[in-house]
């Protein structure tokens, strides 16, 4: 699965130590694991789980990594000056010291810690679906409610915040079923449930005590058997809500319907939202819903476990497991939108039309072009599955699988991804893909341009001054010739050429600049400056030679065409290409104009030969791109004759290191309004080592790569981010 930020940054100061400390399971199947999923319901919406947090936190604390970013003067001084400031009881890190130093507070941070060290996990039933949906309808509502607005408004008057609340009531009285709060269970595998139950009677008896003396939360706070379990619950319901305190009158008004509140109003009130939190076995277990039949299905019947989704990740029960994490196929498909969208947009479009003041045959044309329109597009729409993956330990680092079973038209993973040669070797960032084209799509964008053109000249240009529809239609006139060998070129030329359908992007830092424009200040030394690329695949380089060629001879007669229909005729004139011929492929290259201010290595360049076609900003990168270099990253793209459908690589350590002479500019020009030049010096040469310090240890992640590919009928998601020690 997806890599997230935060546990990028957490396992940046993780050493190989971790790669050691834990010993992987001799279980053969994902059900043999004494984990929660064997107790979760296999209808679940989404399971989510972690592993072994005790383990790495204690593989972090044990790494020379840690032990070098501890040892970084700056941060001692920091945490000397924390302890001084601990003497004072009245200063923030004093209470803080104070309370860290009660017994109870002491407890409470050791179940804490128990709850995160073995396993933790949250899972949602599936009433989480209908909450997802109606989520989504209501922030359909901020994207429509202005345009609503504008066609309802009267004199110019637009309120748009009553046709948002109209609009909201709307939808909420058509979808009264859904309006329910989601059951969704956190648990926490413990070591020490005894001190667990210890603190379960305390709060017991605070929330006793507390809520008696709350009117009408007295009955609302119970202790619950729940199968054989105690659980501490407390019940509120929308009755509860100050609803004569609300202005409901007013509310009323705004309603599309007559009675529209009242009846979101009585579903609200029937609503109950229970909390519970208990002991059940040695899980600790928190739930939130409507009621507490989530926590009385764990266990019984069909587990999650027993899902063939899950069960296709046996293959991995061995390995040394730091979180299983699944997804159910009604959730991705309400996540993912799709084709429920485009139903969404037919029947806003419906709703619409009555308001536009258009004739019913405008109305019946526009309906029809969207019904076509829709049918057109689901072809290309992709059909979400139920994805489920895992996340482990390897002797490499960090290894994500995540296994989707939806279906992706667009996506091709039949061939290898010839384009990973042509990405400089290694560079700080790039993500590479391959998708399916043919004429055929080119053919459905020239069909729908036309179609939105002649609306344009349906409903747009009949609204123009007289004397301007007139220029324009001189101008259309004019470009239209222009316009047709648009199409020829693309058409004969262009979409040949790119039928190998691979794409990149290529982000480097081999340049350097003092200044990359006028208008920043200038350093005293050169610093590296970011250079993104574009590498899309040839199938067929004469093609796109001929296309290039026509392009530049079909731009300079629009300039012309343009300048002579314009009122005051001005003189367009295109900057003249160097074009050079190397034995790596041809390199078409513009200077950018000095009023740009721009570093005078920037500039527009084209390279392409019989493989790839290289965009770029500078001469060298494009001749690096176009050259077939091994791809060095390593991790997981080594074997470049792997099929696939989509490949990333990040060089952390590369990043860094490009990113540290900015970050050196950055502090010296913020110190500058306070220091004097000379005393700035001195004191970054203290701080410089310290720096360098702290950059070795966030490069004990060394790479992040991963690949897309499909296997049995099944895209397969593999991240591997690689992770080494400091010596």
């Amino acid at each position: 699965m997806a890599k997230r930020i935060g546990k990028f940054l957490f396992f940046a100061v993780i050493a190989a130590t971790i790669l050691t400390v834990s010993t992987a399971s001799a279980a053969d199947s994902i059900k043999k694991l004494d984990t929660a999923i064997n107790i979760v319901p296999e209808n679940a919406a989404f399971y989510s789980s972690m592993y072994r947090g005790n383990e790495m936190v204690e593989a972090v604390a044990a790494s020379k990594a840690w032990k070098k970013l501890t040892e970084i003067p700056l941060l001692q001084m920091g945490w000397q000056f924390y302890q001084m400031q601990t003497a004072s009881e009245e200063s923030v890190p004093g209470k803080i010291d104070k309370a860290m130093k009660d017994p109870q507070v002491q407890e409470l941070l050791a179940l804490l810690g128990d709850m995160f060290s073995t396993e933790a996990f949250v899972y949602g039933d599936e009433s989480v679906i209908d909450t997802i949906e109606l989520l989504q309808q209501l922030n359909n509502i901020n994207r429509f409610a202005p345009l609503m607005a504008h066609l309802e408004a009267k004199d110019g008057d637009v309120d748009e915040q009553k046709v948002r609340a109209k609009m909201i009531l709307s939808v909420l009285g058509g979808n009264l079923e859904k309006v329910k709060v989601p059951g969704i269970i956190l648990g926490f595998k413990l070591k020490d449930t005894q001190r667990a139950a210890e603190q379960m009677g305390k709060l017991d008896v605070i929330g006793s005590v507390i809520l008696s003396q709350q009117p009408g939360l007295a009955e609302a706070y119970k202790r619950v058997k729940i199968g054989e379990d105690d659980f501490l619950t407390i019940t509120l319901t929308g009755e509860m809500i100050p609803w004569h305190e609300l202005p409901l009158d007013d509310i009323a008004e705004i309603e599309s319907e007559s009675g529209d509140l009242k009846k979101v109003v009585d579903a609200v009130k029937k609503q109950k939202v229970v909390v519970a939190v208990g002991l059940k076995g040695d899980y600790l277990l928190l739930s939130i819903g409507s009621s507490t039949d989530g926590l009385k299905n764990l266990g019984k019947g069909t587990s999650l476990a027993d899902r063939p989704e899950i069960q296709h990740l046996d293959q991995f029960a061995g390995r040394r497991l730091t979180s299983i994490g699944y997804a159910g196929e009604k959730l991705m498909r309400t996540i993912a939108g799709g084709q429920k969208d485009l139903a969404e947009m037919l029947k806003t479009v419906d709703e619409m039309l009555p308001k536009l003041g258009l004739s019913k045959d405008d109305q019946a044309r526009i309906r029809k072009d969207a019904a076509a329109l829709v049918k057109d597009i689901k072809p290309f729409m992709p059909k979400p599955g139920a994805i489920s993956g895992v996340e482990f330990i390897s002797e490499r680092g960090i290894e994500d699988i995540c296994f989707n079973w939806g279906k992706y038209p667009q996506m091709d993973a039949s061939k290898p991804l010839t384009i990973l040669n042509h990405m400089g070797g290694a560079p700080l960032f790039a993500i590479a893909g391959r998708a399916k084209t043919s004429p055929e799509n080119y053919d459905l964008i020239v069909k729908w341009t036309k179609i939105a053109y002649g609306y344009v000249e349906k409903f747009a240009l009949p609204l123009m001054p007289p004397k301007d529809r007139e220029k324009f239609d001189k101008l259309a006139k004019a470009v239209a010739p222009l316009l047709g060998r648009l199409d020829d070129i693309n058409r004969e030329k262009l979409v040949p050429a790119l039928a190998d359908g691979q794409s990149a992007l290529v982000l480097e830092a081999k340049l350097k600049t003092k200044q990359i424009h006028k208008a920043l200040p200038p350093s005293k030394e050169a610093r590296p400056m970011i250079e993104p690329a574009i590498v899309i695949g040839l199938s067929d380089v004469e093609s796109f030679r001929e296309a290039v060629n026509q392009y530049w001879e079909l731009l300079g007669d629009a300039t012309v065409t343009v300048g002579d229909n314009l009122p005051d005729k001005p003189q367009i004139t295109l900057p003249e290409p160097t074009v050079e011929q190397t034995d790596i492929g041809t390199i078409c290259s513009i200077e950018l104009p000095e009023q740009a201010g721009v570093d005078e290595q920037i500039g527009l360049y084209l390279g392409f030969n019989k493989s790839v076609a290289v965009f770029s900003t500078n001469e060298a990168q494009t001749k690096r791109l176009l050259t077939k270099t091994k791809l060095g990253v390593g991790g997981i793209l080594t074997d470049l004759n792997k099929p696939r459908a989509q490949a990333v690589a990040f060089n952390w350590p590369g990043t860094l290191t490009a990113a540290m002479p900015w970050i050196e500019f950055g502090l010296k020009m913020a110190a500058a309004q306070h220091m004097d030049p000379d005393d700035i010096e001195t004191q970054y040469q203290i701080i410089k080592p310290q720096l360098g310090t702290l950059v070795e240890v966030l490069s004990v992640v060394r790479s992040v790569t991963s690949e897309t590919y499909v296997k049995d009928g099944v895209m397969v998601t593999h991240v591997l981010t690689e992770i080494q020690d400091v010596k």
